[in-house]
């Protein structure tokens, strides 16, 4: 569970789910399988008729198997965070599912499991949307480019270029670097940087970026930044911060995520303790264990509806998603904290640096001339 603790570490590894997926679809399977005699039966009451089949294997029930088998895996995953000092819904989860097959109710604990796969699954699709947006940032730089060494065109990797080289870029090829045009005149569409929606004509002695696409003639560029050190390589690295940031809302989850699992165990306590109370003597002289069994339902109800808590689980969801969603559409976000100013939009920012840079390079120009 909380899987935006792996997700977000490293914002454009690819994580398989197949094993996630393949264990969820298995429980909801014997879940399935488990029902259906009983829904069979049902409908046989109506006059239709219906295979079926026993809700037992070698003696164990089915929905008590696909308890065991996510079961384990909640479990293990709810130590190694408490190991590691972290308290969340998933340890609660954990509880009532082992306190149901106790209470020998394995129905109620293949439901709980399985929800909380099904919740687990959504946020696994959720990041993996988001991270196929933001690896679309990556494309925006070429892979190779023409290097221009001693007269002759060289095919090279991008990572290979120095500071000084001077790169050939031909008509619908794409800027490998950011620096200045030697030679050539053309037009430049900067619009996956810069949303500028007409192409930017340049010539000798202009700056363009890396990322921008060659519209007509052919260009030669010498580098003045490589790599990381371009805007597009800057925004994809803050865009990666960016999903490593912490809002104002998601760390105040993650404060209350280390005082939500003692109060819903004190609830679970309470609310035993008062059904204990009430179903002990009295009427019948129910013995200590028939009071236990009868006050276990309201118990497991509450661990249960205490699981899944939005406030936990959604916040830091809804925030990398939205990162996600945004870039997907060109918009990129530095962090989850905006409070309406432009001056945490990456874009904003790179144009900020763009104009910088040209006003320092119209100034040494400037004194050259004097």
């Amino acid at each position: 569970m909380h899987r935006e603790i792996s997700h977000v570490d490293q914002a454009f590894h690819e994580e398989s789910n197949l094993s996630l997926y393949f264990l969820t679809g298995l429980l909801g399977l014997l879940i399935g399988a488990d029902l259906w005699p009983a829904f069979a039966s049902w409908l046989s009451d109506t006059g239709v008729s219906l295979p079926t089949w026993p809700r037992e294997v070698y003696g164990y029930r089915l929905a008590l198997i696909a308890a065991v088998l996510g079961g384990a895996r909640i479990l293990y995953t709810s130590l190694e965070s408490l190991f590691e000092g972290r308290i969340g819904a998933d340890l609660a989860l954990a509880i009532a599912t082992i306190a149901a097959i106790l209470f020998n109710k394995p129905l109620v604990a293949a439901e709980v499991v399985f929800i909380g796969m099904v919740g687990e699954c959504l946020e696994a699709i959720t990041f993996a949307r988001t991270q196929s947006a933001i690896r679309k940032i990556v494309e925006v730089t070429p892979r190779r480019c023409w290097l221009l060494r001693d007269g002759q065109e060289h095919r090279v990797f991008t990572h290979e270029l120095q500071v000084g080289d001077r790169v050939v870029v031909k008509p619908g090829g794409k800027v490998p670097v950011d620096g200045t045009v030697i030679e050539g005149r053309s037009a430049l569409d900067m619009s996956p940087l810069t949303g500028e929606s007409l192409p930017v004509d340049v010539g000798p002695g202009d700056e363009v970026l890396a990322g921008s696409i060659n519209q007509f003639g052919s260009l030669t560029i010498e580098a003045a930044r490589v790599a990381e050190q371009t805007v597009v390589g800057r925004v994809i690295e803050l865009t990666s911060k960016a999903l490593k940031d912490k809002a104002s809302i998601e760390r105040t989850a993650d404060r209350m995520a280390r005082f939500f699992l003692p109060i819903v165990l004190v609830l679970a306590a309470l609310t035993f303790a008062v059904g204990l109370y009430l179903n002990y003597g009295g009427e019948g002289e129910r013995t200590f264990f028939a009071a236990a069994r009868k006050a276990i339902d309201p118990t497991l109800a509450v661990l249960v509806v205490a699981c899944p808590c939005a406030l936990i689980l959604a916040t830091p969801a809804a925030i990398i998603a939205a990162l996600g969603r945004l870039a997907g559409t060109g918009v990129l976000i530095k962090g989850g904290v905006c409070p309406g100013t432009a001056r945490f939009c990456v874009t904003h920012r790179f144009r900020q640096d763009r104009n910088a840079d040209r006003r320092k390079a119209r100034t040494r120009r400037h004194r050259r001339v004097r």
